[in-house]
């Protein structure tokens, strides 16, 4: 079972690795009337939990679980005693710097909530669970409403009101709305790219640009219902101011993107475009398998426009092979498409790579 840092658990819950997670503390406490004028205070572990709610048992183990002490809070008002000293030397000068002290004195009283009485509990199912800067647990993403359980019958009735208000149906459907809003997210990038070539005003072709340059999610590789990437529609624009959105960005080559560079009629933004940073992930690959035949079938990669910025990279990744016959080949066949300063490299493996030394 996954615990988090303010979680204390019993030998139970050790034994329990399929667990997604369950957060809470040692224990929830509920309070039973024992008569008129008295109550005891019941304590709930997770193992106590799981015995009343085998359906909370299993919705742990696939989704977080919340589970918060209610108690009632007052606020108490704390000042530092040496603030309210100085307020005091201060009073005994003028009313006008008193006023001003006693502001002052305002403005550092600490406001404290003091949990007076604990009564009753919350669960809540969620799908991400994060601690925020206080160091509390809180649950993100698609979520369900939190089950208040406030005495013993409820305790009794937990399967039943879990069962009944969080469905590991009703959860998954939750999740997988939360999921397609997250997939429909990624295509905005198009819709943002279509307004900004559209008849717009400065101001807001600018706020979209901001928009655009501010979003670190953004796949410029990704492709609409026409096999088109942002990336070819940024290509296809010449527009410069457009091209310094991905000045910073790794993306991935594909071929498709040698015929978007040939009909670049700009001179300077061609030559801009060539610097981008490119990913040639089919050769890379190629060289870790130290495959011949699929370097073969990449030749045409190695004359892409693009391969110059990336060249350094693949070469150096070849230098990484162990085996001193593929590197012989690799430079002897694509010397030409390298930095000059790999020829030694060629020279060197081309004498069977005596030693060790590069």
């Amino acid at each position: 079972m996954k615990i988090t840092d303010n979680t204390k658990y019993n030998l139970y819950n050790q034994k329990q690795p399929a667990f997604k997670a369950i957060h809470m503390k040692d224990s929830v406490i509920v309070q039973q009337q024992i008569d008129k004028y008295a109550s005891k205070d019941l304590k709930y572990t997770a193992k106590d939990l799981f015995r009343y709610s085998p359906k909370l048992e299993e919705i742990a183990k696939k989704y977080e679980v919340l589970v918060k002490q209610k108690c009632k809070t007052h606020p108490i008002l704390i000042i530092p005693m040496g603030l309210l000293a100085a307020v005091g030397t201060i009073s005994a000068y003028s009313s006008g710097v008193s006023l001003l002290a006693g502001i002052t004195a305002v403005s550092a009283v600490a406001l404290y909530k003091w949990c007076e009485e604990k009564d009753g509990f919350t669960v809540q199912i969620g799908e991400k669970a994060v601690k925020n800067i206080f160091g509390q647990t809180k649950l993100h993403g698609a979520k369900t409403e939190p089950i208040l359980i406030e005495s013993l019958n409820e305790i009794h009735a937990l399967d039943y009101m879990v069962s009944a208000a969080i469905s590991t149906e009703k959860i998954k459907s939750i999740i997988e709305e939360r999921k397609q809003q997250k997939e429909a997210q990624k295509y905005l990038i198009f819709e943002k790219l279509n307004k900004l070539f559209g008849d717009i005003k400065p101001k807001e072709k600018n706020r979209i640009i901001n928009e655009i340059k501010k979003d670190k999610n953004i796949d410029y590789n990704l492709k609409d219902e026409n096999g088109i990437t942002p990336l070819e529609i940024i290509l296809n624009s010449e527009n410069k101011e457009l091209l310094e959105l991905l000045s910073d960005k790794e993306l991935l080559y594909y071929p498709e993107l040698d015929f978007v560079y040939e009909g670049i009629t700009n001179p300077g933004f061609k030559s801009e475009a060539r610097k981008l940073n490119l990913r040639f992930r089919d050769i890379e690959e190629a060289i870790r398998l130290e495959s011949k035949e699929a370097m073969e079938k990449l030749e045409p990669q190695f004359k892409s426009p693009f391969f110059k910025n990336a060249a350094t990279k693949i070469a150096d990744s070849a230098l990484d092979i162990k085996d001193n016959k593929f590197k012989s080949y690799f430079f002897a066949k694509h010397m030409k498409f390298l930095p000059e300063y790999m020829e030694t490299q060629l020279l060197y493996y081309n004498q069977g790579g005596k030693n060790e030394n590069r």
